[in-house]
């Protein structure tokens, strides 16, 4: 708000990821900084550092047991004696979110036999499946060599750490804060119980004032009588 007109909070997303956030004004407009702290940096931490490293390693993964079972597809025959097709396919930056896609071929042509003079053998099916298995290893960017349970499980502990990364740097910045609030009241601030009290003993002082100057009058009354 600038005074009592609503102001505009534009959000445009980059091709490379990320996004810029500007404010626009009744003639100008200005970015804002990301790094800016507070729930709009924490926002933008999370979902383009965090999450998206995150969304990047699994895409990795996914990629790469698409290569592999894609590759092991053309080492085999299908019913018709043909190479096999690639069965997936690997979708980067899809706008739906999706990772992989399942291609449009026909049943007979998935390359389930080791002989293509034996189409019915169903001896490469062992080899597909390994391609699969969570303990077998592969190469997965620039990991090391490591099995698809073991890359899971790297990916999701540096998920965990991150996480608690960042809940550490919180709290840490909420105990600051408290920190310097309460510096801020020693110094400067105003405690309202201790001004309740300070209240209270100025009323009962100017009360019992207020009875002495009664008294006195009093008496200067009954003086001024007594001399008439």
């Amino acid at each position: 708000m600038d005074g009592n007109v609503a102001r505009k909070l534009e959000l445009t997303p980059l091709p490379q990821g990320g996004q810029t956030v500007k404010l626009h004004y009744s003639h100008t407009s200005d970015a804002i900084n990301l790094a800016c702290g507070g729930q709009l940096g924490a926002i933008n931490d999370l979902a383009f550092e965090t999450l998206s490293d995150l969304q990047k390693n699994i895409q990795t993964i996914a990629q790469t047991l698409a290569d592999k079972f894609n590759q092991q597809l053309q080492e085999g025959y299908d019913l018709n004696g043909n190479k096999g097709e690639p069965l997936f396919k690997f979708l980067n930056n899809d706008p739906q979110g999706k990772i992989l896609q399942v291609e449009d071929i026909s049943p007979d042509q998935l390359a389930f036999s080791a002989d293509a003079t034996l189409p019915n053998d169903n001896g490469h099916i062992k080899e597909l499946k390994n391609c699969l298995v969570l303990n077998k290893e592969i190469l997965i960017g620039n990991m090391e060599e490591m099995t698809i349970r073991e890359t899971l499980y790297a990916v999701i502990n540096q998920f965990t750490v991150r996480v608690a990364g960042h809940q550490e740097v919180t709290q840490s910045a909420k105990k600051n804060l408290e920190e310097i609030y309460q510096i801020r009241t020693s110094l400067s601030g105003v405690d309202e119980n201790e001004q309740y009290k300070k209240l209270m003993e100025f009323t009962q002082h100017y009360q019992a004032m207020m009875k002495l100057i009664l008294s006195y009058k009093e008496m200067f009354d009954s003086l001024l009588a007594a001399m008439r």
